[in-house]
């Protein structure tokens, strides 16, 4: 099909299958599933398949039909006074770092900019920076021999490396753009930097202390360039969905209650999915696997029948439609989907029902 980029598979499965929630849009690209479109010999049958099968698990919500407006992707917990006093004083302790110290002194001339401007430095000085914008990993298979030794120079290890590239076999080859996150107008850009330069410096430091305080990058660079003080929420929730169905991620401050971290986690399970979720039993979960195993056989439900039921003996069945109906509910109960209406699965169905 020849896709460029990952916006034009998105527009030809949309014209297919409709408008893709962001939600899940983003989950998708995340699993690298996207990427398999792009190019002339890009699999676009296969992201395809992989995408229904995401749009089913977002719609079905477990198995429970849920409004996409009352899902959203994230939820932040205020701070309290105790937190607000911390994020502070590690405000102070960041600036007095050198690495924070030296870009103050070198680049801003130990003057802070103000936050409102921060915008405008950080594209003026991305549009005069030049250099390599792209960073490109090989991942290479080599033998034991072939790596440099522990604790190696620099040097050394860059001809290590160059060599095992020249005569290794190469597994994998990944290019990353380097981007520099920034605020403007209450959200995060983003822009094209230069290896090298005074920005990539800006986000070394600012990668640093995002993982060292907890920040985001973005909170970070605007603290190095204005002083502004990041604040750390007393938690964050956030809901995902993958292909085996949605997911509900707490980061909580420890000093949160039992009770508090409860209700939080009621109210989110609630937007995907009500009422008790009773635990399945064995035979309903064999049931499950046995309907995904043979989903595609081509076997009509009565053959179906009889190879369960030689498989097992103790949870035999005599009625294909009975059988049918306890396969696909089971399966539906485990996957969260509904159950594939294919028109042979309804003729082998009909035909087995007639049997």
């Amino acid at each position: 099909m020849g896709l460029k980029t990952l916006e034009d598979v998105r527009k030809v499965l949309e014209r297919r299958h409709g408008k893709i929630p962001d939600v899940v849009w983003e989950e998708f690209e995340s699993m690298e599933i996207p990427q398999v479109a792009l190019g002339n010999d890009g699999d676009f049958e296969y992201v395809e398949e992989k995408l229904v099968h995401l749009l089913n698990v977002y719609k079905a919500g477990r198995g429970r039909k849920v409004p996409t407006s009352r899902a959203p992707k994230e939820e932040t917990l205020p701070p309290d006074e105790r937190l607000l006093a911390l994020c502070e004083v590690l405000a102070l302790q960041a600036a007095n770092r050198p690495d924070v110290q030296a870009f103050r002194r070198d680049v801003l001339g130990g003057q802070l900019i103000r936050w409102d401007d921060i915008p405008a430095w950080v594209e003026d000085r991305a549009a005069q920076e030049s250099g390599p914008e792209f960073l490109l990993t090989v991942t290479v298979a080599v033998t034991k021999e072939a790596l440099p030794a522990p604790g190696a120079p620099p040097q050394e290890q860059l001809r290590a490396a160059q060599q095992a590239v020249a005569t290794g076999q190469p597994v994998r080859y990944g290019t990353e753009v380097i981007l520099l996150p920034y605020p403007k107008d209450g959200a995060t850009e983003w822009a094209f930097i230069a290896y090298g330069g005074v920005l990539w410096r800006l986000k070394k430091i600012a990668q640093r202390l995002a993982k060292e305080y907890g920040w985001h990058e973005a909170e970070a660079v605007s603290f190095v360039l204005s002083g502004t003080v990041p604040i750390l929420p007393r938690g964050r929730v956030k809901l995902s969905w993958r292909m085996s169905g949605p997911r509900i991620t707490l980061e909580v401050d420890p000093r949160l209650s039992r009770t508090e971290v409860a209700r939080i986690y009621s109210r989110w399970r609630g937007r995907v999915f009500q009422g008790a979720d009773k635990p399945i039993e064995r035979k309903a979960a064999r049931l499950a696997v046995f309907a995904e195993e043979y989903r595609d056989s081509g076997l009509s439900w009565r053959e179906l029948m009889a190879i369960w039921n030689q498989k097992y003996p103790d949870w035999q069945y005599h009625t294909p439609a009975h059988f049918a109906r306890n396969c696909q509910l089971a399966w539906q109960r485990v996957t969260g989907e509904k159950w594939p209406r294919k028109k042979e699965g309804k003729r082998r169905g009909k035909e087995a029902g007639a049997r």
